[in-house]
């Protein structure tokens, strides 16, 4: 009997040594071939094979710098030399793994497996479609019992958990991409079914941007009313993207209205500030001109106390921005924050196997995205207000 479970331990030693001790008895009298046949069902040859020393490398200092999904691979591949002609258990063995190795994992297992019988415990149902019995338990008790056709022909637990845990992935999510595939059986159709909930799911081929982890936005009507034919089209189709980006923040914002008036406010006046100034310096300049020494000292006095009156304003008019734009911007991450991260931590273990959605890219989302985001609704606002006000008072 073979047993890999989720938390496995290697020992010191070699890699061939650590997969060897599988089997009862002399470890030294297990050939290389055996090893390596067992590697490659586990798929551990793959990182094994790019080792400098390859089966031979001590993994004694190692170990703490193999991946999880490594370590698994290793333990998996021990047990199955354990198992030999009898029963081979995984107890979540494969929970650290990625979905497209776990699957090539499984299916090397069940294919190689002749006298072997496998008793695989896992949440993933997705990994269970290629046993010939599954057994679902809820609350302590066998709710279900038979194969993948029996358990899909009608609305059963294991159906449910099939479609929900596949489609959990892309739900709230925006477009995701997917590699076109020529229709498989029932089995894979069920991996791809999302319910109508699920954002949209587009093709590799369609997608020219990366993923935002949020829901997709669709325009009133499904079309582009920027759109047209012809060389301009993709400079339209990027600025009504780009516009329809801008609104829904905006609007995610606008619950902060009393800090965001503040802030046009405060932006209101700074835009004023440059035009007051040029018109200030302007009669300052033109009342050197006067033709008395008290008169251009009179101008010069009112027009310098003037200048520092908008200086003042300025002042406060910073404040009022920096306190209403930054605020508004502040509550939008972490509305926006707090709306991925609860999305992220409802996700099954399927969604972190995909290498867009590793905990690195998650975190950098969390981290970085969102305060892009909120500059958008804090400074790039008060820049967008100040411009205007120029520009009116100018013309």
């Amino acid at each position: 009997m073979g047993i890999s479970s989720q938390n496995s331990d290697l020992f010191d030693g070699s890699i061939h040594y650590n997969v060897s001790l599988g089997i009862h008895g002399n470890t030294d009298q297990v050939s290389r071939s055996v090893v390596q046949n067992a590697c490659n069902i586990s798929q551990a040859s793959t990182f094994i094979n790019e080792l400098p020393d390859g089966y031979d490398t001590d993994i004694s200092g190692l170990h703490t710098s193999l991946s999880g999904g490594q370590i698994q691979r290793l333990a998996i591949a021990r047990a199955y030399l354990g198992a030999e002609s009898g029963m081979l258990i995984l107890d979540e063995a494969t929970s650290a793994l990625d979905t497209s190795t776990e699957r090539l994992v499984m299916n090397s297992l069940i294919e190689s497996r002749k006298n072997k019988t496998i008793l695989c415990v896992s949440h993933r149902v997705a990994s269970l479609t290629e046993f010939t019995r599954i057994i679902v338990f809820k609350e302590g008790h066998v709710a279900e019992d038979g194969s993948f056709e029996k358990l899909t022909e009608s609305q059963t637990i294991f159906k449910t958990l099939l479609e929900t845990r596949q489609t959990s992935a892309y739900s709230t999510t925006a477009a995701i991409p997917l590699v076109n595939t020529p229709t498989a059986d029932n089995r894979h159709g069920l991996l791809r079914k999302r319910s109508s909930a699920s954002a949209e799911i587009q093709p590799m081929d369609d997608c020219s941007e990366e993923p935002f982890l949020s829901k997709s936005t669709n325009v009133k009507g499904g079309a582009n009313p920027m759109k047209s034919d012809g060389p301009f089209n993709e400079l339209f189709d990027r600025l009504f993207r780009s516009f329809q980006f801008f609104k829904r923040v905006w609007l995610e914002t606008k619950q902060e209205w009393p800090y965001l008036l503040i802030g046009y406010i405060g932006s209101t006046i700074e835009g004023l500030q440059s035009p007051l100034q040029g018109f200030v310096i302007g009669k300052v300049v033109a009342g050197y001109a006067l033709h008395t020494s008290d008169q251009i000292t009179a101008s010069t006095n009112f027009w310098s106390l003037a200048m520092i009156i908008i200086g003042m304003c300025s002042l406060v008019a910073a404040v009022m921005n920096a306190v209403g734009f930054g605020y508004a911007a502040s509550r939008n991450m972490y509305k926006l924050r707090e709306k991925i991260f609860q999305h992220v931590v409802y996700q099954d273990m399927e969604f972190f196997g995909d290498p867009m959605y590793t905990p690195t890219n998650l975190e950098l989302v969390l981290a970085d995205s969102t305060e892009k985001i909120g500059t958008v609704s804090g400074n790039l606002l008060a820049d967008i207000l100040r411009s205007v006000i120029v520009v009116l008072f100018i013309t």
